[in-house]
């Protein structure tokens, strides 16, 4: 398998979080399905409906280096020399960036979909440290909204407080990022 040459066998469970769960790909399969009248999910089309099936996750120092690696990820032909494209980089077909913000969850981040000419694609997210233990909580909130409907967004509710304290650490970090480049030397 490709992924075998980027973690060992001595850490299978580093390896299997590179994949979406079964139980993942399922409640996403429902979710993409339940307002289908035709064209569904199955199987045969699984791959190309589904784009994290194999995913991980870079941690940066802040949203202004995710945003800063992520852009030139995004420019990644125009940077390499032409020999390393060949050599190096010849089974990427392209790499596709969008910033993802869930504003109603208050989830912050950048997302790169790596496309391989073999048909592969491995979705990398780019999120700040600030964000990092936030990222985790979320993701359970987000589990227990989209599956359990006795989640609460009642003012003071913990769902509720997770939310407003996303866009709390989205907003500092929008106004450090501001902050840095007017206090910064202009470039010549």
């Amino acid at each position: 398998m490709p992924m075998d040459a980027f973690i060992p066998e001595t850490y299978p469970k580093l390896y299997d979080l590179l994949f979406k769960s079964t139980a993942s790909i399922i409640e996403k399969c429902w979710r993409k399905n339940c307002n289908r009248t035709d064209n569904f999910v199955c199987l045969q089309t699984l791959s190309t409906e589904i784009a994290d099936l194999i995913r991980t996750s870079v941690v940066c120092p802040t949203l202004q280096h995710a945003r800063m690696f992520t852009e030139r990820l995004g420019a990644w032909r125009e940077l390499l020399p032409e020999e390393d494209l060949t050599a190096q980089f010849s089974s990427i077909d392209n790499i596709q960036v969008d910033q993802e913000a869930k504003l109603a969850s208050g989830y912050f981040a950048y997302h790169t979909l790596v496309r391989f000419v073999d048909g592969t694609v491995v979705e990398v997210q780019f999120y700040s440290l600030l964000s990092s233990a936030w990222r985790n909580m979320s993701h359970k909130l987000y589990e227990k909204t989209r599956v359990d409907s006795s989640a609460s967004l009642g003012l003071g509710t913990p769902e509720a407080r997770l939310i407003s304290l996303g866009h709390m650490l989205y907003l500092a970090e929008y106004e450090l990022s501001r902050l840095t480049e007017e206090f910064s030397p202009p470039r010549r």
